[in-house]
This record gives C-alpha cells, sequence and structure tokens, in this order.
C-alpha cells in the first residue's frame, strides 16, 4: 500500500519535520502552531539543585549488590556506539531474552 510518501512529494531528508508530514499524511490531522518561546533564566531557576555529592559509588553498590537485571531499551541505532561492557541484542524475540536472562547480566 502507497502512501504518496516518496522523494517527489517532499520527502528527500529524513528529520523532524518528515515526522510530522508522515504523522499528518496518515493520520489526516493538520499540525499547526508554534510552540511558545520558554524564558531560558526561569527554566534553569525552576531546575532542583545541583547533586551535592558524584553518585557514582553509590550507584556502583547498589548495582553490585542486587540479584536485578536492568534492561535498557533504546529505539535509536547509534545507541549501542555510547556503551561498552554490555550485551546489545539487535532483536527481541522471546528466546534471545531468555538466554540473555540466563546469563544473569547485570545490564543488556
Amino acid at each position: 500500500m502507497s502512501h504518496g510518501l516518496g522523494s517527489a512529494a517532499g520527502w528527500g531528508r529524513l528529520d523532524a519535520a518528515s515526522v510530522v508530514k508522515v504523522y499528518e499524511t496518515l493520520s489526516g490531522v493538520k499540525v499547526e502552531g508554534k510552540l511558545p518561546v520558554v524564558n531560558k533564566e526561569s527554566v534553569l531557576q525552576s531546575l532542583p539543585p545541583e547533586w551535592p555529592a558524584d553518585p557514582i559509588n553509590e550507584i556502583h553498590t547498589l548495582t553490585e549488590n542486587s540479584l536485578k537485571t536492568s534492561i535498557a531499551l533504546d529505539d535509536d541505532q547509534t545507541g549501542p556506539q555510547t556503551v561498552h561492557d554490555i550485551e546489545v541484542l539487535t532483536e527481541w524475540s522471546i528466546e534471545s531474552l531468555i538466554e540473555e536472562l540466563k546469563k544473569r547480566p547485570k545490564c543488556f
């Protein structure tokens, strides 16, 4: 089934505007208007204070003493380029998830 989304319809580049075009084309809903401008200073002032100490040692202690496995889901294929010493699954079949969990990793 074709929705007329080829490059001749203005789809040469894939970016945020393209996502909006896909949504509009498939849903029939027109996205209009502009987001309000926010004041940088008020946004910065609304943030909580900086954490008083580096939490990395506490995080390591919590994860080392835990029997739980953390699973990170990333829908961006470039995500695995920013991690190391962690298994990355490129498909999530039941069999692959069971196999990975049997290894009892701290994270994958």
